[in-house]
């Protein structure tokens, strides 16, 4: 009769367990990311729980997909492999991806670069692409060279504009810039020769302050703009202009 009793308790207890018969099911991935399915999640190692930890640590100091999901399980940067939660696991996949290499950390470094440098240039034919979008995830790719000459002026050096014995306009200046630089050349993607910019600085001195600014040289007007919109950049008309001249083209 006891040993009928006994069947009978090991029974109840065996309903009211986890079904864990298959034990991936017991586990969920500590890294999962959502394009990953029907995959089976595998239990750490101590040198994978090891790895995970410091993967975790980068993916704090970065940004993407990867980075809200490192942020989900920052507390197991403190937990040690003889501590790991008894549901912790990975899929293969999952892992890769989240185990950046130093390539793929430079790889996002740049990709942040040319989303800047887009953001600066209100440049809505790649803004549409990547702004508020996870780059790496989107695989976002580009050419060395077209990326290089894209974001050269984020790493320019400011010049500093040595002190003129001419006045600078600066209230006609900045009205300039918003209608001229911002609103035509950024916003618009006209393509103005620095002729037509100085003659329209000109025009607005005369038109806000009333004076005659038609000596104010071009060579200085240039450097203001330079100084104040890295992002843009001065072409010339090859075997036509020498590099000084007023009929250098402005594009961005």
């Amino acid at each position: 009769m006891a040993a009928t009793m006994t069947s009978s308790s090991s029974t109840d207890d065996e309903e009211n367990a986890p079904d864990c018969s298959n034990k991936s099911k017991c586990r969920h991935c500590y890294m999962h990311i959502a394009s990953v399915k029907h995959e089976e999640v595998n239990h750490f190692t101590a040198t994978r729980w090891n790895t995970y930890r410091t993967s975790l640590q980068k993916w704090l100091e970065l940004e993407g997909e990867c980075r809200d999901v490192a942020a989900n399980f920052r507390h197991c940067l403190e937990v040690e492999f003889d501590s790991i939660p008894a549901d912790a696991g990975f899929h293969h996949t999952c892992y890769r991806r989240f185990k950046p290499s130093q390539r793929w950390i430079d790889g996002l470094h740049e990709k942040d670069r040319n989303k800047k440098a887009a953001e600066l240039k209100a440049d809505q034919s790649i803004l549409i692409h990547i702004k508020d979008k996870d780059c790496v995830a989107l695989e976002v790719q580009y050419h060395k060279g077209c990326y290089s000459q894209y974001t050269r002026f984020l790493t320019r050096p400011a010049k500093a504009i040595k002190e003129q014995n001419e006045p600078m306009f600066d209230s006609s200046y900045r009205v300039f810039c918003e209608r001229i630089i911002r609103q035509r050349l950024l916003i618009n993607k006209e393509v103005l020769r620095m002729g037509q910019l100085r003659k329209a600085f000109i025009d607005l001195v005369k038109e806000n302050e009333d004076i005659d600014a038609s000596n104010y040289r071009l060579d200085m007007l240039k450097k203001r703009l330079t100084r104040d919109f890295p992002q843009l950049v001065f072409h010339h008309h090859a075997g036509v202009c020498p590099p000084s001249a007023t009929s250098a083209s402005w594009f961005l």
